[in-house]
């Protein structure tokens, strides 16, 4: 099922209070996409009330720098606190979920307001049968920014205007990061197609410097720890990163390593310090390149296998999973030194078996 621009200035006008809600911890493309919706929401309703909502962190450095340098109009719900979630969003007689389909592990939204779901724009493969909406736009497309510049277009809004550059970079981006810089599997025309339609109003200097951050220190010393606790066996690495404060390092170091001559795949796993919650999360991420490698298979049956609770997402080419596993005022860095000397052992034995399977 497709959705008009008739569609949603139906839903808008018989709304009194609009929670756009993005999955957890968003990424550009969401970010991008639930801005692009409040542009049309706020088009057909000016003093609608209306916000753009999401949970977790946005604690990628290149996101961070992406909220930073285009201001997208995104507040975060509830700091963490599941009550004040639920005061906040009781208030909300509309719901539209952008980037993701259903309430769940990467969108922990409270069940009880899934009824008042009343559209969902995404382009992951899901089960249409297990939606809480009758106004769907779902795509089997590489970004859920590309549906946005299509439904933008049909709002007869100019992307060419420089009054819109700030808008438009940031769904180039969602578009980019989303597509793994358009690779075969994971990009379709229509993202190309929606890349160039908006490509004369991008703001090139923003864009280079979220595609391309500056290393700092605490990235160098994750790669350092990376190169001196990796193994590697029939094209498959895996890395330890050891413990950190940047959740962004999962990805680069992924990407890194995965440009290594001869690589098919990488798992990078450590210990993330979440802030302001009071467990130590252990974080995997898999990148593959091999057309006959599955990154979130690649997790499934090495990472995931050890440990039952893991929070889990991906694509072909790209997955990450997550648990809550040490509480911190348990452990010193020595004994956390020593845990993830002994996961090491674990997942290089994971490793073996896969590879031997």
């Amino acid at each position: 099922m497709s959705i008009y621009r008739s569609d949603i200035e139906e839903l808008v006008n018989k709304s009194n209070k609009i929670g756009i809600l993005l999955h957890d911890n968003p990424d550009p493309d969401a970010i991008a996409s639930g801005w692009a919706m409040y542009k049309m929401i706020k088009i057909i309703s000016p003093e609608k009330d209306c916000q753009i909502l999401y949970r977790g962190d946005i604690s990628h450095f290149s996101n961070k720098l992406m909220i930073k340098l285009l201001n997208p109009p995104i507040q975060k719900l509830g700091n963490g606190d599941l009550e004040k979630v639920k005061q906040y969003m009781k208030d909300l007689d509309t719901l539209i979920l952008v980037d993701f389909a259903k309430f769940g592990k990467n969108a922990q939204y409270p069940i009880e307001y899934k009824k008042n779901i009343k559209a969902i724009f995404d382009h992951h493969e899901v089960t249409l049968e297990d939606l809480d909406s009758d106004l769907l736009e779902i795509r089997k497309i590489g970004s859920c920014a590309t549906i946005m510049i299509k439904l933008l277009e049909d709002f007869e809004i100019n992307l060419q205007d420089k009054s819109e550059k700030n808008l438009t970079t940031a769904l180039a981006y969602g578009i980019w990061s989303d597509t793994h810089f358009f690779k075969e599997n994971d990009s379709y025309k229509e993202d190309i197609d929606a890349f160039n339609s908006i490509f004369k109003n991008i703001d090139f200097n923003i864009l280079n410097q979220l595609i391309n951050p500056l290393l700092n220190k605490e990235r160098m010393e994750a790669l350092k720890s990376a190169l001196n606790n990796s193994y590697e066996n029939k094209g498959i690495g895996i890395y330890n990163v050891g413990l950190i404060n940047d959740k962004t390092l999962f990805g680069i170091i992924g990407d890194t390593m995965l440009n290594q001559v001869g690589t098919r795949g990488v798992i990078i796993f450590g210990l993330y310090n979440t802030p302001d919650e009071k467990y130590y999360k252990l974080v995997a991420s898999s990148r593959t390149q091999d057309n006959t490698l599955n990154a979130t298979e690649l997790l499934e049956n090495t990472i995931c296998q050890t440990a039952e609770g893991f929070s889990f997402g991906g694509k072909d080419h790209a997955a990450r999973a997550e648990i809550n596993i040490i509480n911190k005022e348990l452990v010193d860095l020595e004994e956390l030194q020593s845990i993830l000397d002994k996961l090491f052992v674990k997942y290089k034995e994971k490793i073996n078996e896969y590879i031997s399977k």
